[in-house]
């Protein structure tokens, strides 16, 4: 955590810091590109977006994870609209 407080310290006092702090909140930084998580895309990594954190995972559009929705029919017994709102709520496409 330390390395990553630093690493933006020293990386802010190279971009303006608005900028700095709009890109990490935008962007999720993995090893094929980064993903805007305002028009839900993945981009080519650039050098004009400033991140510092990098994901070692590639996006995949078209990735399944069947056993957490097992996981999530399991804990709340199959009831679909508390199951869509815990996804919703952390994010998951559904």
């Amino acid at each position: 955590m330390l390395n990553n407080f630093i690493h933006f310290g020293i990386g802010s006092s190279l971009v303006g810091s608005d900028k700095a702090y709009d890109d990490q909140v935008r962007y999720l930084t993995l090893q094929n590109g980064l993903y805007d998580l305002t028009k839900y895309q993945l981009i080519p990594h650039c050098p004009a977006i400033f991140t510092t954190n990098l994901l070692p995972y590639d996006y995949d559009p078209d990735a399944e994870c069947p056993r957490f929705l097992q996981y999530l029919d399991e804990v709340f017994m199959g009831d679909i609209e508390t199951i869509d709102f815990i996804q919703e709520a952390v994010g998951y496409p559904g």
